[in-house]
């Protein structure tokens, strides 16, 4: 048995509509059928499609097989005046002399599409024992989170955002962590685990957002205003209904408006990102006060009509445009082009993942003003949040209202104040 996918069946529909995607499943069917002839291809649901081999010749090389339906989905189909090229996915599995059931075989394959599509998507992967491991990993991931939820073990880190000529402080960035039954951390990066588990997805920002509104009204308990807090946000959450209004409650309990928050929302989600019910939401959480930044710009399509299409205050540059500044090279110059972009749009340019002091100083160089990354500090616990604040209050008397643009300065005059760095490592 093969199992198939069709990779961009969601996109066409959030782009063209359903009739377009209807025009793109009947094409696929179409050229997947004449590929597998006589042998019998079957649609199992929404972009699903399996194929039951039976044919000698097919069944001899089942790589061969599945390149040759990969080859025959490639090319544009007519969807209602659309030109759009089907992309698939593919698993495969061989009746076994264990297997009992129909059942085991569509489940192998199944396992196998999974891994396809975490591990070479637009590919083919054949199932083997213990393929089922990442599968089994994520139902974990999710285990962990529910009990973590429940018992109380999440907690926000907080990395600064900085002026990158002055140290002025701009805001914080608040990291999820969760801590499992055994003491150990689990970074962010496994949290993606968590992203087809859109329960678990709205669950960990709702806690996420109550434990930013506590320690914001914790820090001005002990004398210090808080600066604005940006904090990662799904799709997911905006469609939510209610969201913004739920959003506002919270923060107005402790005596905290939303001009204090920034939402981070992933550019990679760009097509949803057009739906009217989230583009709805992120106007009404702006009325609110609400600052929206597009994240991870430059790690997807970093399509520039998504500047026009999306209400946004801020770009945050991904690492991979940041780690590609070197004199005269594309990276550079692509930079160089979305800071003047944005400028003219009247948006606020971060860039994230500084790193380095060649980083640091080609973003000056640039004209980028505000970033954040290890070079500056690594996220750090609440309680060393205040302590930094304090220090900044009682030394320099910086303020940390929202920034205007800082003043040009030369690139050879940089005066940074530090952070605390040398006490508490970062887990991401």
């Amino acid at each position: 048995m093969l199992a198939l996918d069709l990779d961009n069946l969601k996109d066409v529909n959030d782009a063209y509509g359903h009739h377009a995607g209807d025009r793109l499943l009947e094409t696929a069917a179409t050229r997947i059928a004449a590929a597998v002839a006589p042998d019998v291809t079957y649609r199992i649901g929404g972009d699903e499609f399996a194929i039951i081999l039976e044919s000698p010749e097919l069944l001899a090389d089942l790589e061969a097989t599945a390149r040759r339906i990969l080859s025959a989905l490639t090319g544009p189909a007519d969807c209602e005046g659309i030109r759009i090229n089907p992309q698939a996915s593919i698993g495969g599995a061989i009746v076994g002399a264990s297997d009992q059931t129909p059942e085991t075989v569509h489940r192998n394959a199944d396992h196998a599409l999974y891994f396809a599509k975490e591990t070479s998507r637009g590919g083919f992967i054949r199932y083997w024992p213990g393929i089922g491991t990442p599968i089994t990993e994520r139902t974990r991931i999710h285990q962990a989170i529910e009990e973590a939820l429940h018992n109380h073990r999440i907690e926000a880190w907080y990395q600064p955002i900085t002026c990158l000529r002055s140290g002025r402080l701009f805001g914080l960035e608040a990291y999820c962590r969760l801590t499992t039954r055994n003491g150990q951390v689990i970074p962010p990066a496994a949290f993606a685990l968590a992203d087809s588990n859109s329960n678990a997805s709205f669950q960990l920002t709702k806690a996420m957002l109550r434990i930013i509104a506590r320690d914001m009204a914790n820090w001005r308990r002990n004398g210090v205003e808080p600066p604005a807090v940006a904090v990662n946000i799904t799709t997911t959450d905006l469609r939510s209904p209610g969201f913004d209004q739920d959003v506002c409650a919270l923060f107005e309990a402790h005596n905290l408006d939303l001009s204090c928050v920034i939402f981070d929302i992933d550019e990679s989600l760009h097509f949803e990102l057009r739906e009217p019910a989230v583009i709805g939401t992120i106007r009404r959480l702006r009325a609110l006060g609400a600052r929206i930044a597009l994240d991870d710009f430059g790690k997807g399509f970093a399509s520039l009509t998504n500047l026009t299409a999306i209400p946004v205050d801020i770009l945050k540059l991904d690492p991979t445009l940041t780690d590609q500044l070197e004199p005269s090279a594309p990276g550079t110059v692509l930079v160089s082009g979305i800071l003047a972009i944005a400028e003219d749009l009247g948006m606020t340019i971060i860039a994230a993942g500084v790193e380095s002091e060649s980083c640091h100083g080609q973003l000056l160089r640039l004209g980028c003003d505000w970033g954040q990354g290890h070079l500056i500090s690594p996220a750090v616990r609440r309680q060393e949040v205040l302590t930094m604040l304090q220090n900044r209050r009682n030394g320099d008397g910086t303020t940390l209202s929202w920034p205007e643009r800082e003043p040009p300065t030369s690139a050879g005059s940089i005066h940074r104040q530090p952070y605390n760095t040398g006490t508490c490592a970062d887990v991401a």
